[in-house]
């Protein structure tokens, strides 16, 4: 298939909006009293995982610390074209901006030596790299079977294990271990088996409300500009029942670099019966029509 994409201009996707809590996440980030917790105020999913924290000096830091996010799992630090540019989704006015912050702040380096730069972004750009990150996250197991990817914090790990009915004995076993650590404030390096992280990982996929290709979507909650510039455009066969009325369907559609990018966009040739409300065919009432890229 040939996607055909229109390209808007980005601007901030979250506003600036300080909490009342500090933001800290038991037995991992304690924020220092003078730090304020900026919530991402746009995030689609159900909880948020990277936070941004105001510093005294008006600078902020993220955590989790988002060292080479840009680099493997989102597409900040470079193009299906070659490095230097981001992908057209993040332009503005002909230049890519946000992949020079990326490059500025430590999101394209696997490993950040100086963690200056990376402990003192701008709000409004951590804002705009937590938003990226929230929109396209999915928890997977790592190569080696064992680590989660991204990090997720203790308590939301055992929100997962609190979410899960009738869990193996392993799993159970894992679980109370790390409620003990958490507990005790003792730490031990707890390494769950592949079974362990496999169970877990869709435990937090759930948790998290993490949207995958064709799964139905609100755009409000998703942000109108997304749409303009990350969603196909098509042509369809309109049903020769005048029954057969156009209706508005949301789904996410993923693209990008690694096929890695999720957006809430309308379901091109989504035609319901008006009386029955089911999907029509060009003959009649069925399935969705075929669509023409």
């Amino acid at each position: 298939m040939n996607f055909f994409f229109s390209v808007s201009t980005i601007f901030l996707f979250s506003s600036i909006v300080r909490a009342d809590d500090d933001g800290g996440r038991p037995f991992y980030h304690y924020p220092d009293p003078t730090d304020t917790y900026l919530p991402d105020s746009l995030n689609p999913l159900k909880r948020e995982l990277w936070r941004v924290f105001e510093k005294e000096d008006g600078t902020a830091y993220i955590i989790p610390r988002p060292d080479g996010l840009g680099l493997i799992y989102y597409p900040l630090c470079a193009s299906s074209e070659g490095e230097g540019q981001s992908f057209p989704y993040f332009l503005v006015d002909g230049e890519d901006p946000i992949y020079e912050q990326a490059q500025q702040y430590g999101l394209c380096d696997e490993v950040v030596t100086d963690v200056v730069n990376i402990n003192s972004i701008p709000p409004e750009i951590a804002l705009n790299f937590t938003n990226i990150f929230h929109r396209n996250l999915e928890f997977t197991v790592d190569e080696n079977g064992s680590d989660i990817t991204p990090f997720a914090p203790p308590d939301d790990v055992l929100l997962a294990c609190d979410s899960l009915i009738n869990p193996s004995t392993e799993v159970q076993e894992y679980c109370a271990d790390l409620q003990e650590v958490v507990d005790t404030g003792i730490e031990i390096a707890l390494i769950p088996s592949k079974r362990v992280s496999e169970t877990l990982v869709t435990a937090l996929n759930t948790l998290y409300g993490v949207k995958n290709d064709g799964d139905s979507c609100d755009p409000s909650n998703w942000g109108d500009d997304w749409e303009e510039y990350n969603c196909p455009i098509a042509g369809c066969v309109t049903p020769s029942d005048e029954s057969c009325i156009l209706s508005n369907n949301y789904i996410i559609f993923i693209n990008g670099p690694g096929e890695s990018l999720r957006t809430c966009c309308n379901e091109p040739c989504y035609f319901i019966h008006e009386e029955t409300g089911e999907r029509c065919l060009e003959s009649g009432v069925g399935s969705i029509l075929r669509m023409f890229w």
